[in-house]
């Protein structure tokens, strides 16, 4: 189970996050909150149908049709 994670952030984490051993959960917390900033904020996605958007930009511009469909469910 341990595999598809590992995979899947293999090319992410190392550039992003210092490879070393913190000597305080408080500096871990601060590294892994910049890197979150940073991957939903600033990295683009690399797929053509999103358009160079961030996640961010991504989900903010699929609320309106996520609410159109749910609305329309009930």
């Amino acid at each position: 189970m341990r595999a598809l994670p590992q995979n899947h952030f293999a090319g992410i984490l190392p550039s992003h996050i210092p490879k070393k051993l913190y000597a305080d959960v408080e500096t871990l917390q601060k590294n892994l909150d910049d890197w979150l900033n940073y991957y939903n904020n600033e990295r683009t996605h690399q797929d053509k149908v999103y358009k160079g958007r961030t996640p961010l930009e991504t989900l903010l511009s699929g609320k309106p049709v996520w609410y159109g469909k749910n609305l329309n469910k009930s």
